[in-house]
């Protein structure tokens, strides 16, 4: 062994370090990946609201906010593909942005709240978390 090479022991053990290193960054990556595509469903919820408020984009600041919400909401998706698959993100973010844009048409625009319809926003709500679930293993 040279006097310029460390010794092997060493060596593995700073590439088991860099390994666990990796694989912990990665692990956090795919956490703010995930927390970017709920929040671009929740733009997503907010520009489909604007929309409707817009009237055919006839009002002025509605239109501007639709603007403002889609801009936001399609950066922080494409932002979140970076270290997603497209098909879950997509899925996830248009989700988020049904069940969003559903629930506050109850509450704020006083559209009916049927059981039928709490029942399929609950179902939506549990394929995406299926979903995010199940794209965390790869």
């Amino acid at each position: 062994m040279s006097a310029r090479q460390p010794p092997l022991l060493a060596v593995s053990v700073r590439s088991c370090h860099i390994d666990w290193y990796n694989r912990t960054n990665l692990r956090g990556a795919r956490h703010m990946a995930w927390a970017l595509v709920i929040l671009a469903g929740l733009f997503e919820t907010g520009f489909a609201l604007s929309l409707k408020a817009s009237a055919g984009f006839t009002r002025l600041v509605p239109t501007l906010l639709f603007v403002g919400f889609a801009a936001m909401s399609f950066i922080l998706l494409t932002t979140s593909l970076r270290s997603l698959p497209v098909g879950s993100a997509y899925a996830v973010w248009t989700g988020i942005g049904a069940a969003g844009t559903a629930v506050a048409g109850m509450v704020f625009l006083g559209e009916s709240s049927e059981v039928l319809k709490l029942v399929s926003i609950v179902l939506i709500v549990a394929g995406v978390i299926g979903l995010q679930l199940t794209s965390a293993a790869h």
